[in-house]
């Protein structure tokens, strides 16, 4: 899926939830994979918006998301300030070391540790 379908997916599953209650109360977990859908993903609050119409998603994962890195702090508060089940986050970015060339990649957010476990999600995050 490109970014374009991406957010055209997210506005109709809105719009859905908006007028069907529940409508996607079945979903538990939440799968994206692709550096144009997860960046897509942190415009306008796209993946916020998904999260929120899909009320029992208790775990996201994440994957080859390096374009999302620079975001990644951004993306935990916007998920902390929604009203989401949100309980496990999993993200994993093999991409990275060929991409950043040898820079520690570690260094995600100031203190370098994971974000999503600094907000107190249980997080395997593998980067």
């Amino acid at each position: 899926m490109r970014a374009e379908g991406f957010a055209a997916m997210v506005a109709h599953m809105t719009a859905l939830a908006t007028k069907q209650e529940g409508v996607f109360s079945h979903l538990t977990r939440i799968d994206l994979t692709g550096n144009a859908i997860t960046t897509a993903g942190l415009a306008e609050g796209r993946l916020v918006k998904l999260l929120q119409c899909c009320p029992n998603v208790s775990y996201l994962t994440l994957t080859g998301n390096s374009l999302l890195l620079p975001g990644l702090d951004q993306l935990v508060q916007d998920i902390l300030q929604a009203d989401t089940a949100l309980t496990r986050v999993t993200y994993t970015d093999s991409a990275i070391p060929s991409v950043l060339d040898g820079v520690n990649t570690n260094a995600l957010s100031a203190s370098g540790d994971n974000p999503f476990e600094e907000a107190g999600f249980f997080s395997d995050g593998n980067i």
